[in-house]
């Protein structure tokens, strides 16, 4: 067999060979698409696949049966809110679920997180008692919050008035006439003192 022969055939061969791989190539949209096993799912099927729906009542008492069905996180968010609106104790939450001491230290291990308890009153709060009794809830009001002392205005001394220094620099915005505008600006700047102003302007 001469080359030139040679290379006719080897040249034949190739190109067999890419012509049957070209038959498993994927072209096209279905090579873009990217499938998942539950994209054949029924509607019934897909509704199996969902968890169960817990609920719970913040603000009325409930069974220990009731409170074991919860999951773990609305067990603590429902003690939680118990002892942050309604100043439980853990005597009033144990009584409460009609429990043992051993049940509710396993229960307060159980939980995500841990319980602040307010003090250790000796008597339960009204608000608590409010809540058994199925009464409309009551939070424990927050502490109030102490006044700011107001700022010192200025003093007359020896007949002469202490006024704050003039304003040297600054920026404002507000909505008003052009008479309106320069008498507002004469009570923030010194009008005896030159100012570099930036007139930026919109109707409104």
């Amino acid at each position: 067999m001469t080359n030139e022969r040679y290379t006719f055939v080897s040249d034949l061969r190739d190109k067999k060979a890419a012509a049957r791989g070209a038959y498993a190539k994927k072209g096209g949209s279905k090579s873009k698409r990217c499938s998942l096993p539950s994209d054949h799912l029924t509607q019934a099927e897909l509704k199996r696949r969902n968890s169960p729906v817990s609920t719970v009542k913040l603000n009325q008492p409930i069974t220990y049966t009731e409170f074991r069905k919860l999951t773990h996180s609305l067990q603590y968010l429902y003690l939680d809110h118990l002892i942050a609106h309604y100043g439980a104790r853990r005597c009033d939450l144990k009584d409460m679920l009609g429990c043992s001491d051993g049940t509710m230290v396993k229960i307060f291990n159980s939980l995500p997180g841990k319980l602040v308890f307010n003090g250790r009153p000796k008597h339960p709060s009204k608000e608590w008692k409010a809540f058994l009794a199925g009464q409309a809830p009551e939070p424990i009001p927050d502490q109030p919050v102490p006044p700011a002392a107001p700022e010192p205005e200025p003093q007359e001394e020896k007949g002469e008035i202490v006024l704050e220094p003039p304003i040297l620099s600054g920026s404002i915005t507000m909505v008003a006439t052009l008479p309106d505008l320069g008498a507002q600006l004469l009570k923030l700047i010194n009008g005896d003192t030159a100012y570099q102003f930036t007139v930026s302007f919109s109707r409104v």
